[in-house]
């Protein structure tokens, strides 16, 4: 996984409503992975890297940097 700060660079020069739309992707995976039932088939005890609960905290953090850069974006809109 790659940092935070490392993520956000990629969105810099994204557009506000495009912003919008990473937003949604990131809250969609954290909302999948918080509303998943626990797997007690064969396949389960196969290893997934990253794991998911990684992916799951990196997508938090996203989640918070992505927020910041939609407010500062729809700051720079109203100040237009």
């Amino acid at each position: 996984m790659i940092s935070p700060e490392t993520f956000i660079k990629t969105y810099e020069n994204k557009s506000y409503d495009q912003l919008l739309v990473i937003r949604q992707s990131l809250l969609n995976d954290i909302y999948a992975f918080e509303t998943a039932k626990p797997k007690d088939t064969p396949e389960s005890n196969i290893s997934i890297w990253p794991a998911e609960e990684v992916v799951y905290q990196s997508d938090l953090k996203y989640l918070a940097k992505i927020c910041e850069l939609i407010a500062k974006k729809h700051e720079q809109e109203l100040l237009k």
